[in-house]
């Protein structure tokens, strides 16, 4: 059995984006592949319950976030026959190297791109396709041929009673709201989100506010007077990232800028109504959300709070989920 182990360490989004590599190699050698994925701490309970993912290797790192490139080497050694570095770095690269791993499957066009011994001429930047149809481009040295397949994400029976839990006293449809964003990308202003929050709320929604821990201190102040609303309900910074998820998948709708919780939504079936720049680089033909019933406001610049919410309700007047 050939072990392969996929290497994506940046964002939560990119990860979700980089997952259909999995579902395709095991589309195609089942039972002949031992599927790993080397992910930073924060991103490894997204894979927690896929069918496709064996096993979750997460990067050690010291205090101050550096690969700690000799433990990553002894944690490699001796256990796995391909590695695919899909988001680039050269501690990743050398670790690969030094733990002489025999096929080592990373992009052409960098400095330490010596480091591996198969080399793929992809350019991500001006390339005119989506980020998941380019990762699965490091699947030709293993002669698999590229089928965009649709990520998919899987929560607990558990999971999603502890969510039903929380919403138990909203009516549908439920709205979730996820003002924050980790920075890659062009976001609607807070005070966009919350007149949105506003407009739905007095219309007969219910609103869910999502976020972190930082970001509930960034805009708690912001979104206070709607927290006394009874359908209005506020889960910042007090989910996990598996609790996030199993309510993403009980939501009707999410809205969000281009970020992480967008992916993780479309990944689990989930309606999404994102905010996005036109950028080449950012934008939505590089990063739209896939596999899902998916609204797309681009330039997010040209569309209110009123512009957003009357499509919403045009769209919500379609079978919600029961």
């Amino acid at each position: 059995m050939q072990r392969i182990l996929i290497s994506r360490t940046d964002r939560l989004g990119d990860l979700v984006l980089t997952i259909p590599m999995a579902q395709l190699l095991k589309l195609k050698r089942i039972n002949e592949v031992h599927i790993g994925f080397l992910v930073n701490h924060y991103q490894a309970p997204i894979l927690k319950h896929h069918p496709d993912v064996d096993e979750i290797v997460e990067v050690p790192v010291d205090k101050r976030g550096r690969v700690q490139v000799a433990k990553l080497v002894r944690m490699l050694k001796s256990k796995w026959d391909v590695a695919i570095d899909v988001f680039p770095r050269p501690q990743l690269a050398w670790s690969f190297f030094l733990a002489r791993i025999p096929m080592r499957i990373g992009t052409a066009y960098r400095w330490w791109s010596l480091l591996y011994n198969r080399r793929v001429k992809l350019r991500r930047k001006g390339s005119g396709r989506h980020e998941a149809e380019l990762n699965l481009e490091l699947l030709k040295p293993l002669d698999i041929e590229p089928i965009l397949l649709h990520p998919r994400l899987f929560v607990t029976d558990s999971e999603l009673e502890t969510a039903k839990s929380h919403i138990a006293q909203l009516v549908r449809p439920i709205v979730a709201v996820h003002p924050g964003s980790g920075g890659s990308s062009a976001n609607w202003p807070p005070q966009n989100y919350f007149e949105l929050s506003k407009l739905l709320l007095d219309a007969g929604f219910s609103v869910i506010i999502t976020g972190s821990k930082a970001e509930s201190e960034r805009f708690r102040r912001l979104f206070e007077p709607l927290f006394e609303h009874p359908r209005c309900l506020n889960l910042m910074g007090k989910l996990d990232l598996r609790g996030l998820m199993a309510l993403l998948k009980l939501v009707d709708v999410l809205v969000s800028g281009s970020t992480g919780p967008m992916h993780i939504a479309a990944a689990l079936g989930t309606r999404t109504a994102s905010l996005m720049s036109d950028s080449p680089v950012s934008g939505p033909v590089r990063w739209h959300p896939i596999g899902n019933e998916a609204k797309v406001f681009s330039p997010l610049w040209n569309f209110s709070p009123q512009n957003v919410f009357d499509e919403l309700v045009r769209w919500l007047l379609q079978p919600v989920k029961v």
